[in-house]
């Protein structure tokens, strides 16, 4: 018998309980979920009423904080964002920053969002008669803050839809920089 397999190192080191219990942990782990391998379906995601030549829905999804680029609303201060995932995934919390105003726009961060999951085809004309999940002023965050989800509203969610209702000056035109959405896949189809 070689004496290594019953060294306390070895079975330290090798133990296969060590494992399971970092994949287990991982499985919960809040994460970036447009950083994880093919969580968002990019094909069918989509924001509306945005300017044509300022960034789309992809864009701010994989944006970094210091990025400069924006999205911008087209004829009024409203945005839909409609992420679409390939698997359930929990939501824990999102991130709109908006602190990078673009050039030769008149446009102003986003005030006041309306948060819906599991909507499918939402748009505007939904957006009146369709009760928000959960609704937000944006002016008590920061723009690198988490904003916080209700739990049981975004723990089996297949879509999630992002309403900014207006913003912060009353200006026309909306800008947003980045949209960074903290969860997991949902542990039964990991």
């Amino acid at each position: 018998m070689n004496s290594n397999f019953g060294s306390v190192d070895y079975l330290l080191q090798n133990n296969p309980l060590k494992s399971r219990a970092k994949s287990t942990f991982d499985l919960y782990e809040t994460k970036n979920l447009a950083l994880q391998d093919r969580c968002i379906d990019l094909t069918t995601s989509s924001a509306l009423n945005v300017l044509d030549g300022t960034c789309g829905l992809r864009d701010i999804l994989f944006s970094c904080s210091e990025s400069r680029n924006s999205m911008v609303s087209d004829v009024d201060p409203q945005l839909i964002l409609k992420v679409f995932f390939r698997e359930p995934v929990c939501i824990k919390s999102i991130t709109l920053r908006a602190n990078s105003k673009p050039e030769n726009v008149d446009a102003s961060p986003p005030k006041t969002v309306q948060i819906y999951g599991n909507r499918g085809e939402f748009d505007f004309s939904e957006s009146d008669t369709v009760e928000p999940d959960q609704v937000v002023e944006l002016k008590e965050f920061g723009p690198d803050d988490k904003i916080n989800l209700k739990g049981t509203k975004f723990t089996h969610v297949k879509s999630l839809q992002i309403f900014i209702v207006d913003n912060t000056e009353d200006t026309d035109q909306t800008f947003l920089n980045e949209l960074v959405i903290w969860g997991n896949v949902h542990p039964n189809y990991k």
